[in-house]
């Protein structure tokens, strides 16, 4: 499995006290490096997107708003919870040109991998087409999607969405893509408020209450989500890998517990093997309790692995 980040990712920072900090991507490395020595890793660094894939996402207002504000020194807020510091914009297209190195990556035709995980910051969900917002200025894994549709000729791309907070920002992009359709598991009501309803054809939400345990969660893959997206016939499978509903983490109420990432791995696997030529790449968005965030990363990583 191809293993994407770049330093630049490690360099934003958002105060001391910001939950979304280097320290998470610090944990994960940590992770990477115990698995290494029992799978075969492929680790590499990521290249910046260019700007020509970006604006297949972003508007041009918000680009030049990011690169107007982006400070030489100190703190630039955009909103209450999203701030740059130097390293920011340059952190975001690392983070960004994470997915299209492994695009570039499992389609070679001497690919060692047709699965990646990109360990990048800052997440990238919440970014709409207009407007960067809660700890995302873009958002990768629409930029891949785009990305696929027109660079590598995908006609269904399935981006599958778990982290505990709406991705309004995928939805926003993708929504009405004849090529891409989004399968999401959120807490609902809850930060930012959105996805009831869905706003298209091609989005596909399964809102979750407070309290939402490992059985419910597990039940619910397996007599909807897993079945919608096969009947999806998805030809790339792209993850928004979030680690925030677990039970531990203090930014939500949702209990997932460490083998339920596992388990969402695994049946992810499953089907990129049937469906997708086996391709699959995974993007890191949340989980802020570090410990909770290292346990659960190993998990999910295992699920990828195992054969």
């Amino acid at each position: 499995m191809y293993v994407i980040t770049h330093p630049h990712c490690l360099a934003h920072e958002m105060g001391h006290a910001h939950p979304e900090s280097p320290d998470r991507l610090k944990v994960i490395q940590q992770v990477i490096t115990q698995l290494s020595e029992q799978y075969p890793l492929q680790p590499l660094n990521a290249t910046q997107a260019p700007l020509k894939a970006i604006k297949r996402a972003h508007s041009d207002h918000l680009i030049e708003q990011l690169t107007a504000h982006a400070p030489t020194e100190g703190y630039y807020s955009i909103d209450a919870d999203t701030t740059m510091n130097p390293a920011s914009l340059n952190a975001a297209r690392y983070a960004a040109g994470s997915g299209l190195l492994a695009l570039q990556m499992i389609h070679q035709k001497q690919t060692i991998s047709h699965t990646a995980f990109c360990a990048v910051r800052p997440p990238g969900h919440h970014a709409e087409h207009d407007r960067a917002m809660g700890f995302c200025l873009l958002n990768h894994i629409a930029i891949c999607a785009l990305a696929a549709a027109t660079d590598y000729h995908k006609k269904r791309i399935a981006i599958v969405d778990f982290d505990v907070h709406h991705g309004n920002g995928t939805e926003d992009i993708v929504a009405d893509h004849s090529a891409i359709a989004l399968f999401s598991t959120f807490q609902h009501p809850l930060y930012p408020g959105t996805g009831v309803p869905a706003s298209a054809d091609n989005i596909h939400n399964y809102p979750l209450s407070a309290g939402t345990n490992s059985h419910q969660i597990q039940q619910l893959w397996q007599q909807r989500l897993l079945p919608d997206i096969k009947a999806y016939q998805p030809d790339l499978i792209l993850v928004s890998a979030g680690f925030d509903a677990h039970k531990d983490d203090p930014l939500a109420g949702l209990n997932f517990e460490d083998d339920d990432y596992y388990f969402f791995a695994r049946e992810l696997k499953s089907l990129a093997d049937e469906l997708c030529e086996r391709k699959l790449i995974a993007f890191l968005e949340g989980g802020y309790e570090l410990n909770a965030l290292s346990r659960s990363v190993k998990r999910f990583m295992q699920g990828l692995l195992d054969d």
